[in-house]
């Protein structure tokens, strides 16, 4: 090998590293993890990428699921796992954008809500690789839930109030609610 040859194989390892580290830097300032899946034709899939925050997300480690991705397929709650494998199988068909919210059920942090996003791409084998990001939306969900109910309990309130109930927009000149005494007047 020539100096120069050598020169330039050292200098692209040296861009490589600087390049993982700067990947690495970006990834801990992330809120979840960075990601790239892949899913082959005949069904296996893996992560060839994942940044250290898999192990929040999905209690594994890259290492873990750099060739295999079933056991993060394991630990999807079991009333979501058919609605995230037809948004995966959706977006690798289409190759439109994969979005998903979902359940976990995790060894030390029990269930949890996820949020994940990703760009599908085709390759040459066939296979779909996504680059994206999966976020922990358990407190989000959480939220949602208590305004749902809440909203619920305040309808109830109101549809059976012993008073009639107006809601009217001023400026639309409408009637935006009304309860049923109202509606009897």
């Amino acid at each position: 090998m020539s100096a120069d040859s050598f020169r330039s194989v050292h200098e692209a390892a040296a861009a490589a590293e600087r390049a993982a580290a700067l990947l690495e830097k970006l990834g801990h300032q992330v809120p979840g993890v960075i990601y790239q899946f892949q899913l082959y034709p005949d069904g296996r899939s893996r992560f060839p990428f994942a940044s250290e925050a898999i192990g929040e997300i999905y209690e594994v480690s890259p290492e873990e699921v750099r060739e295999d991705a079933t056991v993060v397929f394991q630990r999807l709650h079991p009333d979501d796992f058919a609605q995230v494998a037809a948004s995966i199988e959706q977006s690798a068909t289409t190759l439109e954008p994969w979005r998903c919210d979902y359940r976990v059920i995790l060894p030390r942090q029990g269930v949890r809500w996820r949020s994940g996003t990703a760009r599908p791409e085709r390759l040459a084998d066939g296979s779909t690789l996504w680059h994206g990001f999966i976020t922990d939306s358990t407190d989000q969900q959480l939220a949602r839930a208590a305004l749902r109910e809440s909203e619920e309990r305040f309808r109830i309130q109101v549809e059976h109030a012993p008073e009639a109930i107006v809601v009217y927009d001023v400026q639309s000149g409408a009637f935006v609610d009304v309860n049923q005494n109202a509606e009897r007047l």
